[in-house]
């Protein structure tokens, strides 16, 4: 972007550019040299570390009886995510049509870094799912609860005191459920509904909610040896989706 802060997006998205405007787009292409520093390029970096490690595990138990068989699953998951950010920007004035370091008296045109922050997440799951067969029909009740514990720490770029984010618990239960019927020794018709989620960011305030949906499902499905066919039709609800504001698609 531009140092003082152009909108990139409007710029470009613009059809009759005029005035001012007109002369950073003709920078922007390479046709106009900068003429101030506010005119100048940043050109941004984005460094950044993961790191991941978890440990899950699983119990399964099954009984059959002379009308009905159970298949009961559990299971029990810990994970960590974890990033750290170190984002840099350095400004380039436009000469030529070349990208140059920028020569201004009096001014800054050394790398700045506009990001250095730790974030992370902790993730404890546990989940619960039976399969049960009362002849030619299969119940599949099921039920998920995950929390999640969050923290971002940002270092300031401005020389102030740091402060560190508390952190932050988030619980949400998913429930679900599942019905299947067998049509023969090859087909089967099944139907289900599910809710579904996406984790909040760290560093969100407390009040912030995470994307949720419900999502429901109808279909037929044949397997015969090495063939097999399906037709499946989905709806999914979803409440509370985060959109996202970037330079290349705007907001």
């Amino acid at each position: 972007g531009f140092r003082d802060s152009k909108d990139l997006h409007k710029l470009l998205s613009t059809e009759d550019v005029g005035g001012a405007a007109l002369s950073y787009l003709g920078v922007l292409r390479g046709e106009l040299d900068s003429n101030d520093p506010n005119q100048w390029l940043m050109v941004g970096t984005n460094d950044r570390q993961f790191q991941n490690l978890g440990l899950q595990s699983n119990l399964l138990w099954e009984h059959t009886a002379a009308s009905w068989s159970s298949t009961l699953e559990t299971g029990f998951r810990i994970h960590s995510d974890s990033v750290q950010r170190l984002h840099t920007q350095a400004p380039f004035a436009m000469q030529d049509g070349v990208l140059s370091t920028p020569e201004a008296p009096g001014e800054d045109a050394g790398l700045e870094t506009t990001l250095d922050s730790d974030a992370g997440a902790l993730g404890l799951s546990a989940y619960v799912h039976e399969d049960l067969q009362l002849g030619r029909w299969h119940l599949f009740p099921s039920f998920r609860v995950e929390q999640i514990r969050t923290f971002r720490v940002d270092q300031p770029q401005d020389g102030s005191e740091l402060t560190i984010e508390d952190p932050q618990w988030r619980t949400v239960p998913l429930p679900g459920i599942g019905l299947l019927f067998e049509l023969d020794d090859w087909s089967n018709v099944f139907a289900g509904a599910y809710r579904g989620f996406s984790p909040v960011a760290p560093g969100q305030q407390e009040d912030v909610e995470p994307e949720l949906a419900w999502n429901t499902e109808f279909g037929v499905r044949s397997t015969q040896d090495f063939l097999q066919a399906e037709a499946i039709g989905y709806t999914n609800v979803i409440r509370n989706l985060v959109g996202q504001c970037t330079m290349s698609s705007g907001c």
